[in-house]
């Protein structure tokens, strides 16, 4: 409906801020929270690029607010959620952290937001145990094939990706309808992430 409403061509849930009370999150360049307690955060800043900012604390996040500042850059969004799955073509380790709430090591349907380069970007979204002939991604195993799908589109493979909130909120909308999972279960959400101009096929 959020998708239909604002014309989008693609779009995907994004981190269920409204739901929550301790995050950071900025939509639009309008600050909404500042209350990081460790989760890995992407900020977005006013040229599109990714910015990581692994396990964040409120220094931290003043400390990269004033980075992109020096820069002449400001902060357009921000996204708590993860944790970031690839840094500059490299899945990182997953196999110890204990992260969140998201069941790292469980099966599910899992979603991923990417930048290959300059207003370049990938989303990988998955089906989940509920989905005929699948049985879904843990956090180490989307971090390593998001690695891989990078790779496919990019020599450099994905500068950044990021992992939003999976299972039954995990929706990939496209040409109207949501393409992901079309038969599994769906969650009511609040925000979503979404292009409203180009797609390259």
């Amino acid at each position: 409906s959020i998708a239909r409403r604002n014309n989008a061509v693609v779009a995907i849930n994004g981190d269920y801020f409204v739901y929550d009370s301790k995050s950071y999150a900025v939509r639009q360049g309008f600050t909404y929270r500042s209350r990081p307690t460790g989760e890995d955060v992407l900020i977005i800043d006013n040229e599109g690029d990714f910015h990581a900012v692994l396990a964040a604390t409120q220094a931290d996040i003043d400390a990269a607010v004033a980075d992109l500042e020096v820069q002449g850059k400001t902060v357009i969004n921000a996204f708590t959620f993860g944790p970031v799955l690839v840094l500059d073509g490299q899945a990182r380790d997953m196999s110890a952290k204990k992260y969140f709430n998201i069941s790292p090591h469980v099966n599910a349907q899992r979603v991923a937001l990417a930048q290959l380069g300059p207003l370049e970007y990938l989303i990988v979204s998955t089906q989940g145990p509920e989905d005929k002939n699948s049985k879904g991604f843990t956090i180490p195993e989307m971090a390593a094939y998001v690695q891989e799908v990078g790779y496919r589109f990019s020599e450099k493979g994905c500068l950044c990706a990021y992992n939003l909130d999976g299972g039954s909120t995990n929706t990939l909308y496209f040409n109207g309808k949501k393409i992901n999972s079309p038969g599994g279960k769906t969650r009511y959400i609040a925000d979503i992430i979404y292009f409203a101009t180009l797609v390259r096929e």
